[in-house]
């Protein structure tokens, strides 16, 4: 499966604890200055600021939001992480490898990253907010961000092994519910 992460603010961060730090753990100047990221929405494009995400069912029943990291020069070492706090008091934490390819002269991005809900019921995670934190880096190369966003979970579709959308009521749009949609398995209406 494709790693995937969540969405949107640009935050400034410095690179170190003190100017004489920065880069000293990496054998060379830190030039990382900024983080964002960004969510994919229910309409499968990416926002950022972040306020609504696309909770996705895997099809082997994983749940779980994509984002996409962007930085301001480039994180020593190559890692980040997504911590987060569910609005009914679950945390979260994931840890992963940045790969940045360009998008423009000391700008970065991350290919689509997954952030996993799999220790938390679906009841709790469709149409709940979370509160989600973004690192890359360590030591004294390191810059974080954060947001609050709506997790959307629409229950006629799930994500197949390709990681195509899958509908089962041929993609009609869903309600707008604010994402408190029946569940399949409930026998709600």
């Amino acid at each position: 499966m494709r790693r995937m992460l969540m969405a949107g603010l640009l935050a400034a961060a410095g690179c170190g604890q003190t100017p004489a730090a920065i880069g000293s753990d990496a054998g060379g100047g830190c030039d990382l200055t900024a983080v964002s990221f960004e969510v994919r929405r229910p309409d499968l494009g990416y926002q950022a600021p972040p306020t609504d995400a696309d909770l996705v069912l895997g099809f082997q029943g994983f749940h779980y939001i994509y984002i996409r990291i962007h930085t301001t020069g480039t994180p020593v070492p190559p890692f980040g992480s997504a911590n987060g706090k569910l609005d009914g008091g679950e945390r979260i934490s994931q840890s992963f490898r940045v790969e940045l390819t360009p998008e423009a002269p000391g700008r970065f991005v991350t290919e689509p990253l997954m952030v996993l809900f799999d220790d938390t019921p679906l009841s709790a995670l469709a149409g709940h907010d979370a509160d989600l934190n973004v690192t890359v880096g360590d030591g004294t190369c390191v810059a974080d961000t954060g947001g609050t966003i709506a997790l959307r979970y629409d229950p006629t579709c799930y994500e197949g092994p390709a990681g195509e959308r899958i509908c089962t009521d041929g993609g009609l749009p869903a309600p707008d519910d604010g994402g408190l949609l029946p569940l399949p398995d409930s026998g709600a209406p």
